[in-house]
């Protein structure tokens, strides 16, 4: 039974306009740093890098992740909404028009409410850490993947101090992969707040908004107290923009994530369904 739910589930989420919208919006953020940064770079150091003896460009010098710009900007305010408009939004739509009450008949509420998590932060996640995935592969197949050099000043100041630093310039794939997956976790304690929030909404935007607004402010106060590392948004800066510390990291992903579980499952169990 849980199987069927969670292939329903699966289905729902791929044939849904808000999945392929944000599909569309991950991809142009991707091809737009692309074709606006990394090819005329490519083209101008591919000319010249003879002529004026240049530094080779690296995939790990220009790609979306490692040179600050509008799309990256872009990018890391979009990813609570690339992370909970896809699916984990259609929660709350199941609530107000009854869904709910005509699945459980056929299904229990565990399965249908475990089901739609699981559902939801697999293609939350996804489509959160797709446009890096798709802008490091063009990008990786445009110039070499030359290792960083910590004497060249050229790639992003990861120092002694920043998170993973020994990766970054020993195994620079491994580097962005690790970061990649806590873009994934984040992405997936944007999506369970979602749920929680289905919950107590009374409309639909305030599910959409109010996981970004609380992203923002907390950006803001963070760098306000001059605690800028502490802030979701600079703790996913794969350039680390501001050094990062994986124990903040960790306490921030295991006690937001855990609380935020334990209110939805909580929620969940006291949830009845009018039929």
């Amino acid at each position: 039974m849980f199987k069927n739910e969670l292939l329903i589930e699966f289905k729902r989420a791929i044939y849904n306009k808000k999945f392929w919208c944000c599909i569309m919006l991950a991809i142009t953020l991707a091809l737009l740093h692309y074709f606006q940064v990394v090819y005329p770079e490519f083209k101008t150091n591919n000319r010249e890098i003879y002529a004026k003896n240049l530094y080779p460009v690296s995939t790990f010098e220009i790609w979306m992740g490692a040179r600050g710009g509008l799309q990256s900007t872009i990018y890391y305010l979009m990813i609570p909404v690339l992370a909970i408009l896809p699916y984990a939004s259609s929660l709350f739509e199941d609530i107000k028009t009854g869904y709910i009450q005509n699945i459980i008949i056929r299904t229990s509420r565990k399965n249908f409410f475990l089901s739609k998590l699981i559902v939801s932060i697999l293609v939350g996640g996804t489509l959160a850490v797709l446009p890096m995935v798709l802008n490091l592969y063009l990008t990786a197949m445009t110039v070499p993947s030359i290792k960083p050099e910590v004497t060249q000043k050229i790639f992003p100041a990861i120092n002694m101090n920043c998170m993973f630093n020994e990766l970054f310039y020993s195994r620079p794939y491994l580097y962005v992969g690790i970061y990649c997956l806590i873009i994934f976790a984040f992405a997936s304690i944007f999506v369970v707040f979602c749920l929680m929030l289905a919950f107590y909404a009374n409309n639909y935007i305030e599910v959409i908004i109010f996981p970004f607004l609380v992203y923002i402010f907390l950006d803001f106060v963070f760098e306000f107290l001059g605690k800028s590392n502490f802030s979701p948004r600079q703790i996913m800066r794969i350039d680390q923009d501001v050094e990062i510390s994986g124990i903040i990291t960790g306490i921030e992903l295991i006690f937001c994530g855990t609380t935020l579980l334990m209110f939805y499952i909580r929620k969940v169990k006291n949830y009845e369904a009018t039929i």
